[in-house]
């Protein structure tokens, strides 16, 4: 509820008060918040993990890391999934400032709070899904379906019926991608034992925030200044679209982001007991197919 207050609250101040001094009075506030919920975690009591007999030196404890292949499966996994993800993720704002021109406040309502407010609605359908039919297919489903809306992006017009195509994409995303969040924090926990857990998930997120993340907003912003910016000169009209430097990019995201799902996680994620997903479509057909009987 303060996050979705303090992202209208803060968009509203920058639509009203334009210049370096409204963005230099919002990041102050924010530092000063940040050490604030720093301050909330002193006294947080912890989950115990298992004590070793004798203290491991720090290359021991990565050495048992990547010696464990599974958990290393899935750390490249996720790496690779967040770098296919992140490589236009800073730029769909850029997009909607200025080619869409659209507000702050109205970026953070569509892009921020919408899809926020989704995911917690949902959220416990999707860990009972969990629960039935495993992390791995559920990964699959919803992810599987929100791949394709960066090529969505593509198709989105500089006027009104932009508001409508971005409430659509933010709405599915809010909706399904807590599935998908849910399945990999489950898959990361349960995969990394109790002894040197800590360890296990330093290196998860040592990965996933350098290269995943890091990494990818740096080729994603290199590709947009030296290669699709050569491309966006060619003038080239794609369904009646002009393409920019953003179209490509987001096409660019969208392919990378079907190879990670469709390809690479049935190879790299490692789950037993999982429903097959043609088993899982099927049955959300047949559960649409006698709701729309019953209707009628």
């Amino acid at each position: 509820m303060f996050g979705v207050a303090g992202g209208v609250l803060t968009a509203w101040f920058l639509d009203r008060f334009t210049g370096f001094n409204s963005y230099a009075f919002v990041f102050t506030l924010s530092a000063i918040t940040g050490t604030l919920d720093i301050v909330c975690f002193f006294g947080v009591k912890f989950p115990p993990m298992t004590e070793t007999e004798h203290r491991e030196k720090f290359t021991g404890m990565m050495s048992k890391v990547i010696k464990n292949k599974k958990y290393m499966k899935f750390i490249i996994f996720m790496t690779l999934w967040q770098f296919s993800i992140n490589i236009s993720g800073p730029f769909y704002l850029v997009y909607l400032r200025n080619v869409v021109i659209l507000s702050n406040t109205l970026i953070t309502v569509l892009i921020q709070i919408l899809p926020s407010v989704c995911s917690i609605i949902v959220v416990r359908r999707w860990g009972r899904a969990i629960d039935f039919h495993g992390n791995k297919t559920i990964m699959q489903v919803t992810n599987g379906i929100l791949s394709f809306a960066p090529f969505l992006w593509i198709f989105i017009p500089a006027n009104s019926i932009a508001v409508f195509m971005i409430a659509v994409i933010a709405f599915t995303q809010g909706c399904l991608i807590s599935g998908f969040e849910i399945g990999s924090n489950n898959i990361m926990l349960g995969h990394a034992p109790k002894e040197n857990r800590s360890m296990y998930i330093a290196v998860y997120f040592m990965a996933t925030s350098m290269i995943g993340v890091g990494l990818a907003n740096a080729a994603g912003g290199w590709l947009l200044d030296n290669v699709f910016s050569v491309f966006e000169r060619m003038d080239i009209i794609l369904l009646g679209v002009k393409m920019t430097r953003y179209n490509y990019i987001f096409a660019l995201t969208a392919i990378l982001r079907c190879v990670m799902i469709f390809i690479a996680l049935p190879r790299l994620i490692q789950e037993e007991n999982n429903t097959p997903v043609r088993e899982v479509i099927r049955g959300v057909f047949m559960y649409i197919k006698n709701k729309t009987k019953a209707g009628h």
